[in-house]
């Protein structure tokens, strides 16, 4: 589905659609340099999509990352932790 090369012939609509709901969402202002105009104008594709990605910070034990997508034309890595039936999920 975020791969944007792949044969479902959707494109970048997903990861577009996924910028737009967070964006629209984003009450603690952490996508304030980004605007609903260049979410539109831009190229999402193409996309690498990792599975179980390990992330290392220094200082920190490794974890590993639910969705990793990578977009290098707009320098943009979007991490996605899916906590569906979990004590953490809130709602």
């Amino acid at each position: 589905m975020f791969r944007t090369q792949e044969k479902h012939n959707a494109g970048d609509y997903f990861i577009r659609s996924l910028l737009f709901e967070l964006k629209r969402k984003d009450d603690k202002g952490r996508l304030h340099g980004v605007d609903q105009s260049q979410l539109h104008h831009a190229s999402f594709s193409p996309s690498t999509v990792k599975v179980e990605f390990r992330v290392e910070e220094k200082g920190k034990k490794s974890r590993a990352v639910d969705i990793a997508i990578f977009i290098p034309n707009q320098k943009l890595a979007i991490f996605i932790e899916n906590k569906m039936g979990s004590n953490e999920h809130n709602t």
